[in-house]
């Protein structure tokens, strides 16, 4: 999957997008991360979506894997990629609860 310029832009906030280290190590180090975030958040997206298919009843389930298959998971919008970031027990105890055990698991041809 090829990740879209305005991705990375989107992830390397500072510098207009511009890697600017002095070594080549730094330099690839912070691609690394960058490409490391865009990961994450494309997995991120996959298990959400994932999930919503598995929560969904028959009908919707078919409209939800139509909307997927027409969609990509390249979408940052709704990721808070500048702010401060809390992983507490307090700030997780409304997040989403995933059984991944059941998402992988489950008979994705229904």
């Amino acid at each position: 999957m090829s990740l879209t310029p305005k991705f990375a832009r989107a992830v390397s906030w500072g510098d207009s997008g511009e890697i600017k280290f002095a070594t080549k190590t730094e330099q690839l180090l912070a691609d690394v991360c960058r490409r490391l975030i865009q990961n994450t958040i494309i997995a991120w997206n996959y298990l959400y979506m994932s999930n919503e298919v598995l929560k969904a009843n028959s009908k919707e389930r078919k409209t939800l894997i139509k909307a997927i298959e027409e969609s990509s998971p390249i979408r940052w919008k709704h990721i808070n990629l500048h702010g401060t970031f809390d992983f507490s027990k307090e700030a997780l105890h409304n997040a989403l609860d995933f059984n991944i055990e059941e998402l992988i698991n489950f008979d994705w041809k229904d």
